[in-house]
């Protein structure tokens, strides 16, 4: 069975957007998913269902990010 090159770029596309669900960093899952950065940018221009995907799971990650940070400790020097 051979693989389309729809095929193909689908898992690839796959491959980058589970790898930016799990470091939030473009570069990142560039390098762990192995699809070039620029590949993703040529997506972001050229097709609208991967846009739509990536946007949801930018957001998704932005929410976890938020909702994970630790809220801010006392100020140094101050005592509870």
């Amino acid at each position: 069975m051979t693989t389309t090159s729809n095929e193909r770029r689908q898992e690839q596309q796959d491959a980058f957007l589970a790898a930016f669900a799990k470091t939030g960093i473009i570069s990142r899952a560039s390098e762990e998913s192995g699809v070039i950065f620029t590949q993703h940018h040529r997506w972001m221009k050229d097709d609208e269902a991967y846009v739509a995907r990536f946007g949801k799971l930018k957001r998704q990650t932005a929410v976890l990010a938020a909702e994970t940070r630790k809220p801010p400790g006392p100020a140094m020097g101050t005592r509870q």
